[in-house]
């Protein structure tokens, strides 16, 4: 509604008047209370009295949220299959980034498995030939070479894409339905251990390789979106080909910030307010964007995240070390593996979210979130105001070093030094 609604207003705004208009600024008054409630007295009351309305307001709108999740709840329940007849799933494309294990290689599977063409990006042949494999070498299954921080390898595996549409006739059409973003790398540790070029391999795959992706294949899903347009519905109401979209697997590290995680945290947040972006200036389009949000989940980026703390570690200058100590590590060590191992998710659930948002007949969701803790909790987080997301966040983080009551040893020293002089 929102998207629609700021769609009009911008057509109207554009229509209305051949003659620019003046915009004015701010008035002196405005400004005068805008300056007001900047003092620091004035602002925490106002910010108080702001959050007490909100609350407020949040309990008298629950339960006209109940009834709207209650009502999508009966009409999936009423509705039957949400995908295209079986019969034409191998006249729409789907394209797949990071396919060489984890999500991608899962969803790849599945949505072959259903009926469809999938174009699966690997980074490695080793991934594209056990792709080959696990399919028996059909022709619905097309393995492509793809490293998303490279705009050649991005420019030509949307030539494979594009091909494949060219070879259509008319008895046999082809479209692109869906173009999956999935490809991902997760970097770990304390900020002080990193180095820039940590924070610029994770950009360069979950963000910037994400912007190359989309930019290269919008091309082909806005002619998806033109033939749809100029379709006519079937008897039965079904129209081909069914709307486009982009899904973007990004994560929950993408809506509140993840400390010990700070390169894939940051580059998940540019990811899905680049989807949000991309989603609001496609609507015109008729093209969508679904971003996925995932909490910790069984895949071969999250069970090397170990290796990944430990090469970290090794990397870390020694006076660094020494600052921390070997048990602050240790600790960091003992946690992050149990966090990784006892605490992460089945992965069948995200491929299968991700499945659903390429294929789905009906309107595609905005967000899609999976995992209990994504769902339930962690989304509310962002709600907050800022000094209490992040306390719960540093606190359930962190829990390894106060269970301990460990700090870096260099904190150590400095407070008995503290009580040495005070005695």
């Amino acid at each position: 509604f929102f998207y629609a609604t700021s769609a009009r207003f911008v057509k109207m705004a554009a229509t209305s008047s051949s003659k620019p208009k003046r915009r004015l600024p701010p008035g002196r008054a405005l400004n005068v209370v805008n300056q007001f409630v900047q003092y620091p007295v004035v602002g925490h009351v106002i910010e108080g009295v702001h959050w007490a309305l909100l609350c407020l307001l949040a309990g008298l709108l629950s339960p006209f949220v109940l009834v709207y999740k209650l009502l999508r709840a009966a009409k999936a329940a009423s509705r039957g299959s949400d995908e295209p007849p079986k019969s034409v799933r191998a006249s729409l494309g789907i394209f797949i980034s990071g396919c060489d294990h984890g999500f991608g290689q899962a969803a790849a599977i599945m949505l072959h498995e259903k009926g469809y063409t999938v174009f699966a990006g690997c980074l490695t042949d080793l991934g594209q030939d056990s792709l080959r494999q696990l399919t028996h070498g059909d022709e619905r299954m097309v393995p492509v070479p793809l490293d998303v921080t490279k705009d050649e390898s991005v420019t030509q595996a949307a030539v494979y894409v594009d091909s494949w549409i060219a070879s259509a006739t008319v008895s046999a059409p082809r479209a692109l339905m869906a173009a999956v973003c999935n490809a991902g790398v997760a970097t770990g540790g304390c900020i002080d251990w990193l180095t820039v070029e940590n924070f610029q391999r994770d950009h360069a795959v979950n963000f910037y390789g994400v912007i190359r992706t989309t930019k290269a294949l919008l091309p082909a899903l806005k002619r998806t979106a033109a033939l749809r347009r100029a379709a006519s519905p079937a008897p039965d109401g079904s129209c081909w080909p069914p709307a486009p979209r982009f899904v973007i697997n990004s994560s929950i590290a993408g809506k509140i910030p993840v400390a010990y995680l700070s390169p894939y945290s940051t580059s998940k947040h540019a990811s899905d307010t680049y989807a949000a972006c991309l989603r609001m200036e496609l609507y015109d389009w008729g093209i969508g964007v679904t971003t996925v949000l995932a909490s910790f989940h069984k895949t071969p980026m999250v069970t090397t995240g170990i290796a990944i703390l430990e090469n970290t570690w090794a990397r870390t200058p020694e006076l660094k070390q020494r600052e921390y100590g070997q048990r602050f590590y240790e600790l960091m060590h003992q946690s992050t593996d149990s966090l990784l191992t006892d605490f992460a998710w089945e992965p069948a659930r995200v491929v299968e979210a991700i499945a659903r948002a390429s294929t789905c007949l009906s309107s595609p969701e905005a967000e899609v979130y999976c995992g209990s803790d994504s769902r339930y909790v962690m989304q509310v987080l962002p709600r907050l105001p800022a000094f209490m997301s992040e306390s719960i966040i540093e606190h359930w983080l962190s829990w390894f070093a106060r269970r301990a009551a460990c700090v870096p040893i260099a904190l150590e020293k400095a407070g008995d030094a503290k009580k040495s002089k005070a005695a």
